[in-house]
């Protein structure tokens, strides 16, 4: 850490929990399999099918691994200070488009009805959760005491002893 650079409590803590939550969730998807995972939601079994929605299922959930494992290695690398606020707020971002993403699809007064489920909220629940929590970061970021005063790196700190 650099001399005077401020750490942001609860960064590396939070990058870890989201991340391990996105390729938990990702990696439940991808060993349930298109089919099975998306039955419930309505979607047509002509579409189901299709080696192109396979393909795609395939494909967005191994990026929500992937996404996943950059965020908790982000959370543990990225350097104290100002990469971490710029970070928390990039995250925060991220999240709030992927909650309208999920929101305006689902089965609910704000989404289009494509797919069929009370289950269709909970992808939007979580990205609001995590944007919530990014947000969070990203506004004790910007004041002074975000640190509690102490210029320290955290006890969990990777620094070389």
């Amino acid at each position: 850490m650099k001399p005077g650079a401020m750490y942001l409590p609860g960064f590396r803590t939070a990058c870890l929990a989201v991340g391990v939550l996105y390729a938990l969730l990702g990696g439940s998807m991808l060993m349930r399999g298109a089919v099975k995972a998306m039955e419930p939601f309505g979607v047509p079994d002509l579409v189901l099918r299709s080696p192109h929605f396979a393909d795609f299922f395939h494909f967005t959930f191994v990026h929500m691994v992937t996404l996943g494992l950059l965020i908790a290695l982000l959370g543990r690398y990225v350097e104290p200070g100002r990469p971490q606020r710029i970070m928390a707020w990039v995250l925060f971002f991220v999240q709030v488009h992927y909650a309208y993403l999920d929101l305006r699809t689902s089965d609910s007064p704000l989404g289009n009805h494509l797919y069929r489920s009370p289950g269709t909220l909970i992808p939007p629940f979580i990205d609001v959760a995590v944007a919530v929590l990014f947000g969070y970061l990203g506004l004790r970021a910007l004041r002074p005491s975000a640190t509690g005063g102490s210029t320290a790196a955290p006890p969990d700190s990777h620094q070389p002893r």
